[in-house]
């Protein structure tokens, strides 16, 4: 199958969406099970994100991703920060296809650390949130987005229980969460479907586990297909919630 046609269903999808309010951000952790993914150049990772740079004008519109870190020796599992480090102004990247090399060269930098915890990226996606609201209450014309977080990492939360806390506090806002990883870990799954949520906002995509079930031997292209839309399996379910929820337009 050519590559032209391979994400027809999730164009498919998209289509259905006002896409022009969605945003992406993404966060990268840098405990130290991620040190070799990062440093080495994680072939899988790579894919992916090189996938996603091919679907990026699907799935948002304007191509300005905020990049964050979190699990490395200056923000642990307390905080994020941006890529570059600055604590006033998110770090912007231009198109996805350049966020592998601007993670890479951070890493020559920062100190790999650990433990894992999901809470503090939770917690920005919801002060983007709020901060959105605040725009459309100063300027009505203003649409408030569609936040899809995207989060790559490879190892389990440290955090389990304020993690979900603050995915049911996240509920209350337009956010869909998204976990990459290289291995698969059940505990992500605890948190995909999660009970007593006003709506399921998360997703877990484990690249072995998926690839374990298509029996794949190669790391193809109808594997990084089926990675990519696996990630986004969930999210005209979620729009479509946000809207019956009035959140969004």
């Amino acid at each position: 199958m050519g590559s032209a046609n391979t994400y027809k269903h999730l164009e498919q999808t998209m289509e259905k969406l006002n896409y022009n309010a969605i945003e992406c951000t993404f966060f990268f952790s840098f405990s130290r099970t991620m040190e070799p993914v990062i440093k080495e150049g994680d072939k899988k990772i790579k894919k992916i994100l090189e996938c996603l740079a091919k679907v990026q004008h699907i799935v948002d519109k304007d191509q300005q991703y905020p990049v964050y870190r979190f699990g490395c020796s200056e923000t642990r599992d307390k905080s994020v920060l941006p890529m570059n480090g600055s604590n006033s102004e998110p770090f912007i990247v231009k198109g996805v296809e350049n966020i592998v090399s601007e993670v890479t060269q951070a890493a020559k930098e920062i100190t790999f650390a650990g433990p894992t915890s999901l809470t503090p990226m939770i917690e920005q996606m919801i002060k983007q949130a709020k901060e959105n609201i605040r725009k459309y209450q100063l300027d009505k014309t203003f649409k408030i987005p569609h936040q899809i977080a995207i989060t790559i990492l490879n190892n389990e939360t440290s955090t389990r229980i304020s993690d979900h806390e603050h995915l049911k506090q996240a509920a209350e806002y337009p956010i869909s969460f998204v976990i990459l990883s290289p291995q698969y870990f059940e505990i992500y799954n605890t948190f995909d479907h999660a009970q007593n949520v006003k709506f399921d906002s998360f997703r877990y995509t484990s690249i072995s586990k998926i690839l374990q079930d298509m029996k794949a031997k190669d790391f193809g292209e109808a594997e990084e297909v089926a990675i990519v839309n696996d990630m986004f399996k969930e999210i005209s379910v979620q729009h479509e919630h946000m809207q019956r929820l009035q959140m969004i337009e």
